[in-house]
Parts: structure tokens; C-alpha cells; sequence
């Protein structure tokens, strides 16, 4: 092994996610403000502060890989109300098409 073990890992993986929510509860309770300033733009959230905003959303992930790329952060379009995608499960195409042949 390479001196790292599946508890040092695991523990990792909880701090990571514990600051990931850490953040998106950040912008839950500030959304109103944040709609004021940054009404359908993108934005990216770290350590519980907006870092960086930008209207093209390819542009902001790119750098914000760039510059955090280890640290949790949170991204997301800035909107009064969440777009939902719906996307059906690959699953039922392969059922349907196994119920077919």
C-alpha cells in the first residue's frame, strides 16, 4: 500500500463532503441576496463564499478546476426557480429493448 488506508480515505472523503455541504447551505440561506447580485449567472461557492461568477458556465468550471481543483466547491446557475433536467434512466431502454428481441 502506498502509506494511505481505506480510514484515511474514508475520513477524507467525510471532510471533503461535510465542507461540499457546508457550502451548498451557504447558498441556500443567502439565495435571496444572491439573486440580487447574481441573477442567471453561474457561480462558485468555497469555504461559504462566492468566489467567482461569470455568465458562461464552461469559462467558470474551467477555472475553477484550474485554481481549486482539490478543494470542495459548490457550482451552480443562480436562478429564483432550479431548472430540472429529466432524464430518463438507461435502464428502461434496455428493458424495452430486451422485452423486444
Amino acid at each position: 500500500m502506498r502509506g494511505r488506508t481505506k480510514v484515511s480515505r474514508d475520513a477524507r472523503r467525510r471532510t471533503y463532503m461535510r465542507e461540499f455541504n457546508k457550502n451548498i447551505a451557504f447558498y441556500e440561506l443567502h439565495k435571496s441576496e444572491l439573486l440580487k447580485k447574481y441573477r442567471n449567472k453561474f457561480i462558485v461557492i468555497a469555504k461559504q463564499n462566492v468566489v467567482d461568477a461569470d455568465k458562461d458556465r464552461v469559462a467558470l468550471i474551467d477555472r475553477s478546476y484550474e485554481s481549486m481543483a482539490d478543494e470542495p466547491w459548490f457550482f451552480t446557475e443562480v436562478l429564483v426557480k432550479p431548472r430540472v433536467y429529466r432524464v430518463p434512466s438507461i435502464d428502461m431502454f434496455r428493458k424495452r429493448r430486451t422485452a423486444q428481441q
